[in-house]
């Protein structure tokens, strides 16, 4: 597994399967498994915005690409955006709008899939909400760093003395 996160009402738990190519969603808060939906490539990241699942996913055709999918509550998968380079992590922010991480950046995603904004990123493997703001881990370039989607403003809040590599 890669990632994990619960429903806005704490029902379901979504866990992305990484290269097993699957999301597993667990009943909660007894954690019984209820089902597994097959995805293309490796499942990397994992967030649900009412009651839709986004997955993140690397998918290989000669290069690695990022490739978003909306799963709907039927359990119906739809392709989303379409990125060049490794998957990094999703959140929902409070509204609806997404951020997605992928290579070398982090994007806020309206509601509608619309971009609002690009920011420039490594690779955005970690995203947390916190008060008004996310918090993000780039270990790519070894910075953690704080965005504040409302002021389009993305600070580095510490930059490491060495950033870890990467395999690809």
């Amino acid at each position: 597994p890669r990632d994990m996160t619960l429903s806005p009402d704490s029902r379901l738990l979504a866990v992305a399967g990484g290269a097993s190519g699957k999301l597993y969603l667990f009943d909660s808060p007894a954690l019984t498994p209820l089902r597994s939906i097959a995805l293309p490539g490796v499942v990397y990241a994992v967030c649900f915005r009412g009651a839709e699942l986004y997955a993140l996913c690397a998918i290989e055709n000669g290069e690695v690409s990022t490739c978003l999918y909306r799963v709907s509550a039927r359990g119906v998968v739809s392709e989303g955006l379409h990125l060049p380079g490794l998957p990094g992590s999703l959140l929902t922010l409070p509204g609806g709008d997404l951020l997605v991480g992928a290579l070398g950046q982090l994007l806020h995603l309206r509601a509608d899939m619309k971009l609002l904004r690009r920011f420039p990123c490594g690779l955005p493997a970690r995203l947390r909400l916190y008060r008004d703001h996310v918090l993000c881990v780039d270990p790519l370039e070894g910075r953690a760093l704080r965005l504040l989607p409302r002021e389009g403003l993305l600070q580095t809040l510490y930059a490491g003395e060495a950033a870890d590599a990467v395999v690809v």
